[in-house]
Order: structure tokens, then sequence, then C-alpha cells
């Protein structure tokens, strides 16, 4: 069983509304959500997105928003903490998800990235 990095144990799910198999694990006390690296490349891989300059506009538009969203987030009042990876407890990096998403992650280079429930859901409309 995974925990998470707040100690108490995770619980495997699927995510749902997207079209292929993906678990994750999710922990109800926290609210975070730890997706393995597999799962995450099969949801970047599930979306192949053809853009028109009009898409690209727009697309830039939406991550200047959510990135002011997200900095207004951690500016009132959050404090930036650094978590361990669920398996193998080495300090996560923090990092923008996409890079101009707006959307920060904890990141384990080998095994996962940890979302709050909701910027996992932003992070799935962003890939899409």
């Amino acid at each position: 069983m995974t925990s998470c990095p707040c100690g108490r144990s995770m619980e495997l799910t699927k995510i749902d509304d997207v079209h292929v198999d993906v678990n994750v694990h999710r922990c109800l006390d926290c609210d975070v959500v730890w997706v393995r690296v597999a799962d995450m490349e099969k949801l970047i891989e599930m979306t192949e997105r053809r853009f028109v300059a009009h898409d690209i506009v727009a697309l830039g538009s939406e991550c200047r928003a959510r990135r002011r969203e997200t900095s207004a987030r951690v500016f009132a009042g959050e404090s930036v903490t650094y978590l361990k990876c669920p398996e193998c407890e080495e300090f996560m990096r923090r990092k923008a998800f996409g890079g101009v998403s707006g959307i920060v992650s904890n990141r384990c280079p080998t095994h996962g990235v940890l979302f709050r429930t909701q910027d996992l859901e932003l992070a799935i409309s962003f890939i899409r």
C-alpha cells in the first residue's frame, strides 16, 4: 500500500472520464493524488492536439490566467512545503506542470507526481 506524505494510507482508484486505464492513489485526509510515472505518461499520450493559431493564442491567455491564480494562492498565505515521495521517501521537486499551465506539482523524477486533487483535474484539462 502506498503512504501519503502526511503519513496516512492512500487508496487506489481509477481516474474517471479518461479513455485510458489510469490508476492513481488518493489520500482522503489531505486531498492529494499520487500518479505514477507510467500512468502520467498514459495521460499525456492519450491526447494529440492539433493547434491552429487561434487555439495557441487562447491557450496562452488561459495559461497566464492560471499562472496568476496559482501565484495568488501561494501568496495568499499558503506556505511552500517540500514533500517526500510516497515510494522512496526522498524529497520531491516542486515543478510547474507543463511549464505554462499554472499548476504546481510535486515530482519525484523516478516514481511519479503528487497533485492536489483539483490540480490533477486542471492538469487533465490542460493536456486535452
